[in-house]
């Protein structure tokens, strides 16, 4: 039965792989347009408004290149496996 296990799991990583790769890009596609759309708004808004800071545009650059680093990282894992087993008697 063990093997059994295995070979499922084995299977099913593969599978799981693909997916979570999908859902990762994604994830990381979304990420870069709306901070670097964010990016953009603030300095768009600079160019007419004196006020807004270079630290601000800074921050915002910085938390992106971080989500992006996070994002590059990214990778699935299985937490939990429940098996129930039935015998008959």
């Amino acid at each position: 039965m063990q093997q059994d296990v295995h070979a499922i799991l084995q299977q099913g990583e593969a599978q799981i792989a693909k997916a979570a790769q999908g859902l990762i890009d994604a994830a990381r596609n979304e990420a870069d347009e709306k901070l670097t759309a964010e990016l953009s708004r603030l300095e768009a808004l600079k160019a007419v408004n004196p006020n807004i800071r270079d630290d601000e545009l800074a921050a915002i650059e910085s938390n992106r290149q971080q989500v992006m680093d996070a994002l590059a990282q990214a990778g699935w894992r299985l937490d939990a496996l429940r098996l129930i087993v039935v015998t008959h008697q």
